[in-house]
């Protein structure tokens, strides 16, 4: 009995379905890889968002903290100490945005916090006449010779309590104005001491590994920090507050501008971005987010928008403060 070979055609007919075989598996590779590219980058995403909110709104909600004291309340407060920390800014106010109605620009949020440790009181302060206006502070690290990290006109407070301007250093004594209240500033030694001052958060280009992207920047004292690449819009809306005669706050509406009336809350919104991983995906859009406008046009980028509402934890002012 002879062996009988393959013919031709069906020599043809295997190699086809080879190649289908090995085309359809390819397929699916690839399709799984990019799916799992996708995915990783999304996760990136939403981790870099979260972060990037969660810092926003720790600055937000502590805003005003060190330069407003706590044991007023209400419409008892009186103007706080942001002079000079905000150039160009009406001086009681500790939180300022801009542009805070614009269409087609991210919105920019300037705050008064407190960024800077100093150290500690060496001893127990004295609000007698003659020594009220000097404070003695050890720097952190212990070391005697070590200078303090403060300049004439810095604003620092005590504790969150009491706050005022350096009107000049002197090995580890300072000399403030205004100086301590005779009535109420008695503090302990060894209580904190901290340097009050401008944070400003903004949506800037930032080249990274090359390629320039979007990104949400943290200012301090003149240096920028990159907190997050990818984002690219910041939304703030505010929450006006409603005093009623017994002193209660009934939250309002969310407003692009409060028109410089007080308010109780914030709503803070934030788009990140991420290139998709197929270069022919063309369905991304820019949402509209408040008052901001989305994009017409869709382009290679997948978004996601976190959005999130701040109490204040120094609310409660008069109308003509923006926020106290």
């Amino acid at each position: 009995m002879k062996n009988k070979g393959f013919t031709l055609i069906e020599l043809m007919v295997v190699l086809v379905m080879v190649g289908i075989t090995v085309e359809a598996g390819y397929s699916f590779y690839m399709n799984t890889f990019k799916f799992q590219a996708l995915q990783e980058k999304q996760k990136d995403m939403q981790i870099r968002l979260q972060l990037a909110m969660d810092l926003l709104v720790s600055d937000v909600r502590s805003v005003g903290f060190g330069v407003i004291d706590p044991r007023d309340s209400g419409q008892t407060k009186v103007s706080v100490l942001c002079t000079g920390v905000f150039d160009g800014i009406k001086s009681d106010i500790c939180l300022a945005l801009t542009p805070g109605n614009a269409t087609t620009t991210s919105d920019t949020i300037t705050l008064a916090e407190r960024t800077r440790f100093v150290g500690t009181l060496e001893a127990e302060t004295k609000p007698v006449p003659a020594l009220r206006n000097k404070i003695t502070i050890s720097p952190p690290g212990a070391a005697t010779s070590t200078s303090l990290v403060l300049a004439e006109r810095d604003l620092i407070t005590i504790g969150g309590f009491f706050s005022s301007r350096v009107a000049a250093v002197d090995g580890h004594e300072i000399t403030v104005n205004p100086p301590l209240d005779l009535t109420k500033d008695k503090y302990p030694k060894g209580m904190d001491v901290y340097a009050v001052e401008k944070v400003v958060y903004k949506i800037d280009k930032s080249n990274i590994e090359g390629d320039t992207e979007t990104a949400l920047f943290r200012t301090v004292g003149g240096a920028s920090t990159l907190i997050a690449s990818g984002i690219e819009d910041l939304q703030i809306t505010y929450s006006l507050s409603g005093r009623q005669p017994s002193g209660a706050v009934a939250p309002g509406n969310f407003v692009n501008d409060p028109l410089g009336q007080a308010f109780l809350a914030l709503k803070v919104s934030l788009i990140a971005r991420m290139k998709d991983p197929d270069p022919n995906f063309q369905g991304g859009l820019r949402p509209a987010l408040e008052d901001h406008l989305g994009a017409e046009a869709g382009d290679n980028f997948r978004r996601m928008v976190l959005t999130r509402i701040v109490e204040l934890v120094n609310d409660g002012c008069e109308p003509k403060h923006l926020v106290c």
